[in-house]
């Protein structure tokens, strides 16, 4: 494997470039997430956030039209979504239950003041930025005493895609101190044909 594409410090000039989300949006591209097809990493995703945290408030970065909304218990958790997209917002706007959404990009994102969030998802999103340690690492810092991080990873069958980099990047990272590892695992989707990694941080 190259250096190129196994370390991190050449990450900004070898991703692949970020799609115009907002026209992505409004031409539908991004309409299958709520396919059934998809239900596999938002479920585990949602599934970690039950199983290891009683109650909070949820962050959604990068949460397109908030689809994972959907899944998380609504009467247990405050979710909040962030997305750069304004097509994407106003669309989750009309779909979410109960909860905020905001046009902010992650990179640019700071919460109210006094918000701590018990846990904060990048779900198919932080492998959009040109930061994505340097993100994660800021937003810990918005996290409760016993917050997670969740990351969830398309696995393109291209090795050199953002997502697989970003995972060997992550799983590196975690072997040498940097985030503690609560749990690893992957999702798979016989109907779409798609394995994701998911992440979960402290």
């Amino acid at each position: 494997m190259s250096e190129d594409r196994d370390s991190y410090r050449h990450w900004r000039a070898s991703y692949k470039k970020p799609h115009d989300w907002d026209a992505s949006y409004r031409r539908g591209q991004w309409d299958y997430l709520s396919e059934i097809g998809e239900v596999p990493h938002y479920a585990i995703a949602v599934g970690y956030i039950h199983k290891l945290l009683r109650a909070g408030d949820v962050l959604d970065a990068g949460c397109g039209e908030a689809v994972l909304g959907d899944y998380l218990d609504l009467s247990r958790f405050r979710y909040t979504g962030i997305d750069l997209s304004e097509t994407a917002i106003a669309r989750a706007e009309i779909r979410l239950r109960c909860g905020t959404v905001l046009v902010s990009s992650i990179e640019s994102f700071v919460p109210p003041a006094g918000v701590r969030y018990a846990a904060v998802v990048f779900n198919e999103s932080i492998q959009h930025t040109d930061t994505p340690l340097e993100s994660i690492d800021r937003y810990r810092e918005f996290l409760t005493t016993d917050g997670l991080i969740v990351v969830s990873l398309y696995k393109t069958p291209d090795e050199d895609g953002n997502g697989p980099r970003l995972a060997r990047f992550l799983a590196a990272e975690c072997a040498g101190g940097r985030y503690a590892l609560v749990d690893r695992s992957e999702a798979v989707s016989v109907s779409h044909r798609r394995v994701w990694e998911i992440f979960v941080l402290r």
